[in-house]
């Protein structure tokens, strides 16, 4: 053991010096032995009378119990004082352990909510719209200008360029929405005096490829708001029989009077049902033309007519369609299945 002598803290030499003094006082009334055995073990202090002595524990080992007591507590309250806060906080983590992850607030989830669909001849601005035109709520994002060219039962047609004053097939693109009714066969697609109801089931539209003059391009299953659907992608044959130029105009649906020598041969290829058709004309179906490809989404609904969503665009713009499928197609939000809503 080193002889050193090591100065002692100011607190500890305080308390020697209080404990000296303290033990240096005379103790009045009181008697100690002779004996250094017994006045090491107790002090005799006289209670009343001096001769019936009071045995106490000596206060030479309380005030020695008392100044470890004191000593200790003190000792504690310093190391706890200067002891080094060596748990990482959670704002500083990152930083002083790479290792681990910052943990990030999560963001705020803002709904964006939507607003109706405008009336046909209003244009529509980018954003997020519903409509319940279809029977089933059909809530949809687009992200283009559109002139809504019709908007009724069962039947919605937005075309852009918005501001064109003339539809021209080669330049134009089409969105379509619709609750199917029917496929029409390859006769009925290209007489222009049909004027029902597809004879082809609207789910079946395997048989309806399979019968008309159609280039199928690509067909695949997918999954639209949760729900089974049949993609295809089409172009109009060629080298098929198309309509002749001679059919009835139909003032209410112009798409339908653009059929001319450089988009045939075309094609009357579908129908709304019947309790949606307002009677308006020959022709309220629409047509497939030559030097378009179209991109259809058929969605089944339990026991009653599909949907079918059509993207049309000049052939040669096909990648528009894959845009269209990431931004509209995937934000569709459909309702409650619910029959077509008829017309009146």
């Amino acid at each position: 053991m080193s002889d050193e002598i090591r100065p002692r803290p100011a607190f500890a030499e305080a308390l020697g010096d209080w404990f000296v003094e303290e033990m240096s006082q005379p103790r009045s009334g009181s008697v100690l032995t002779s004996s250094p055995v017994l006045s090491d073990a107790r002090e005799m202090i006289p209670v009343g009378d001096a001769s019936e002595p009071d045995f106490r524990p000596p206060r030479r080992w309380l005030l020695l119990a008392n100044a470890a007591l004191l000593i200790g507590g003190l000792v504690a309250a310093v190391v706890l004082v200067s002891r080094p806060d060596t748990a990482p906080r959670s704002d500083t983590t990152s930083r002083l352990n790479p290792a681990v992850p910052a943990v990030e607030p999560e963001p705020e989830t803002v709904a964006v909510s939507a607003e109706p669909l405008p009336f046909a001849g209003s244009k529509l601005e980018p954003g997020r719209y519903s409509t319940p035109l279809l029977g089933v709520p059909v809530t949809l994002t687009v992200d283009d200008e559109w002139l809504i060219s019709e908007a009724g039962a069962s039947s919605i047609a937005l075309h852009s360029p918005a501001g064109e004053a003339e539809i021209d097939v080669a330049t134009s693109r089409w969105i379509f929405l619709t609750r199917l009714g029917g496929w029409n066969t390859r006769a009925q697609a290209i007489d222009p005096a049909f004027r029902t109801t597809g004879s082809i089931e609207p789910n079946d539209i395997d048989r309806w490829l399979d019968q008309n003059d159609v280039v199928v391009l690509d067909r695949r299953d997918t999954l639209v708001d949760g729900r089974a659907a049949i993609v295809v992608d089409l172009q109009v044959d060629p080298m098929g029989t198309g309509t002749p130029l001679d059919f009835p105009r139909d003032p209410f649906n112009l798409y339908n009077d653009t059929c001319g020598p450089t988009t045939e041969p075309c094609l009357w290829y579908r129908s709304i049902p019947s309790e949606s058709d307002p009677g308006r004309g020959p022709r309220p179906d629409p047509v497939m033309h030559t030097g378009q490809t179209r991109r259809m989404w058929l969605i089944p609904i339990q026991g009653l007519e599909p949907i079918l969503i059509e993207a049309v665009v000049p052939a040669g713009d096909e990648r528009w369609l894959d845009d269209f499928e990431t931004t509209t197609i995937t934000s569709l939000d459909l309702g409650d299945d619910a029959p077509p809503l008829s017309a009146g």
